[in-house]
Formats: C-alpha cells, structure tokens, sequence
C-alpha cells in the first residue's frame, strides 16, 4: 500500500443484525501505474503466483483472503479458480 495504489477510505456499514458501523476499506485508484485492470484468470495467475512485496507473497495474500471468505460462508468463483492455477502452476515447477 506503499505505492499509492490504494486510496483509504471510510464507508458506513450496516450488519445483518442492522447496526450500523464505520469501518476503513482500501479503493483502488484507477489511474495509477499498478493497477492492471480486467483480465483473464490465467493472467491473473501468473502474475500473483510470482508476485511479492514487503509484506509477503501475493500467493499467500489471496490464499488467506479466500480462507477469510470461506469463513464468512462467501465465495469468489474467480478468485477460486485464479487460486488453482496459482497452485497447479507452483506444483509443476513453471
């Protein structure tokens, strides 16, 4: 987030209980030199399966996204199959 990339911003939540809550989410700037737009999940993969930065390893990043997701009883069918390209990619050696 060092990059600039991502702007912090506050957005008013409500729960499913009905409370209302603020809490601070990260919005990509669309302009920025990093940010890469659509495109398909093999690309996707083969950047993220060899990305990493100060914080650890962009692989590592989606894993416990999804597994944060999961928790939640959501899902990414997207993000799901980039996940398994990652992974089959890493497991042959390419």
């Amino acid at each position: 987030m060092g990059s600039g990339v991502y702007r912090p911003t506050w957005v008013e939540l409500t729960l499913d209980t009905g409370e209302q809550k603020t809490a601070l989410t990260f919005v990509i700037r669309k302009g920025h030199v990093q940010h890469a737009g659509p495109m398909p999940a093999t690309r996707m993969a083969e950047i993220m399966g060899h990305a990493a930065g100060e914080n650890g390893r962009c692989r590592d990043y989606l894993a416990n996204t999804l597994a944060e997701m999961a928790k939640l009883g959501d899902r990414d069918p997207l993000l799901e199959e980039v996940m398994t390209l990652i992974d089959a990619a890493q497991d042959s050696g390419t």
